[in-house]
């Protein structure tokens, strides 16, 4: 056990490439953010959520550009997807509520269908879980976890994104903090995905024991 700890250990990659930087730019924003930014930019449908959009539809095109371990990045493009999904509320956003602000609920805008849009993003969850379990891409991430080289900022601001997100979100009720909070995830979480797409440095080589 020992000897796996030191082994990860030493395959830890500390170099800040250019996709980094936008993770580190957000975690020392989160702090400028919640003292001086206008709370309108954490509300719903507003610049922290439509910047977390964009973010997430650049995951989706990286991991579906993977060409090495396809199976895998296209079961990371469908995180994304969900995720994506979870940020406009299956499409409520498109929907504004004029009158009482916000957005119409499902059963105003589709009255004898309002289970459908819940219900394919349950589908479309475990049709993601099944796929993961079907082509067997736990063997493949636990390649990862025993092969390659890890980008440590990313996943340092990856974790630290969620940890704090979570906080933001149950402890302390602050949508701004949550929202850059989540927005640093994102980032993390995109460039990650980015770096074992593009950069050779964390290409998958399995090593055969001799």
């Amino acid at each position: 056990m020992i000897k796996f700890i030191k082994n990860i250990f030493s395959r830890l990659n500390w170099n800040i490439y250019p996709t980094t930087i936008f993770g580190l730019i957000s975690l020392i924003a989160i702090i400028p953010c919640i003292l001086w930014l206008p709370s309108k930019y954490a509300n719903e449908n507003s610049f922290f959520e439509n910047l977390q959009l964009f973010i997430l539809a650049f995951a989706i095109i990286f991991a579906l550009k993977n060409k090495e371990q396809k199976p895998l990045f296209n079961w990371f493009a469908m995180l994304s997807f969900i995720l994506f999904l979870r940020e406009i509320n299956c499409g409520r956003i498109f929907f504004p509520d004029v009158k009482n602000g916000g957005f119409l609920y499902w059963d105003q805008i589709i009255p004898n269908y309002s289970w459908l849009p819940k219900t394919l993003y349950a589908l479309f969850m475990i049709f993601s879980l099944l796929y993961f379990f079907f082509k067997k891409l736990y063997k493949t991430l636990w390649n990862y976890i025993k092969f390659a080289n890890f980008p440590a900022i990313d996943i340092l601001l990856f974790i630290l994104g969620i940890v704090l997100g979570t906080l933001g979100e149950t402890l302390l009720s602050n949508e701004m903090f949550e929202e850059t909070s989540e927005t640093m995830f994102y980032f993390s979480f995109m460039s990650i995905i980015y770096l074992y797409t593009f950069n050779p440095k964390f290409k998958l080589v399995i090593k055969k024991k001799k």
